[in-house]
């Protein structure tokens, strides 16, 4: 008895989760081309996923800068209740800059050393929706990646409100469709 009067303040004080602070959505996001070419596989994967209990939905568009890939997760987490994503090929590429000390292995002098090398790639940027970046321009050659510096006001710590994976094709295959079918 004292334990479910216990048990009962507990759930009083910290209040029970609402159906919208239950996160039951998952999106893959693709870009126009890769859905178009790998449509069937995107939505067998769809359907398995939501036969494990996360209502799948597919996202197909031409993304031109990560912030829209990022206002759509956040609106869909917001509206959606998304738990979390997969990025399926050519999905923009955020840089991180100044923000090694977020790191675990990664240093290396920003000033001294090219942009690119120095930059640490991080799908951070889509995943926790407190950090905050400055835009610092957008790779002349490798035209997915995106540079954003870490903004100083930003949270300081990780703290991803999704999760978020990436299913991109290798340089090395020849037929990336395939690879991405497969």
């Amino acid at each position: 008895m004292k334990k479910n009067l216990l048990f009962a303040l507990f759930v009083l004080w910290l209040g029970w989760p609402s159906e919208a602070q239950v996160r039951h959505s998952f999106a893959l996001v693709s870009d126009r081309p890769c859905y178009e070419n790998c449509r069937k596989q995107m939505e067998a994967y769809a359907e398995s996923v939501s036969s494990d209990g996360l209502s799948a939905f597919i996202c197909a568009k031409d993304w031109f800068a990560p912030e829209e890939v990022r206002d759509s997760l956040r609106s869909w987490y917001e509206n959606k209740a998304l738990a979390g994503a997969v990025f399926i090929g050519d999905i923009p590429v955020p840089m991180i800059r100044k923000a090694q000390h977020m790191t675990s292995a990664f240093k290396m002098d920003e000033i001294s050393n090219p942009r690119r090398d120095s930059s640490v790639p991080s799908d951070r940027f889509y995943d926790d929706f407190d950090l905050r970046f400055r835009f610092a321009g957008r790779d002349s050659i490798e035209t997915s990646f995106f540079y954003y510096e870490f903004a100083p006001e930003s949270a300081q710590s990780i703290s991803c409100d999704i999760f978020t994976g990436r299913i991109r094709p290798s340089a090395h295959f020849q037929d990336r469709y395939a690879e991405l079918s497969a």
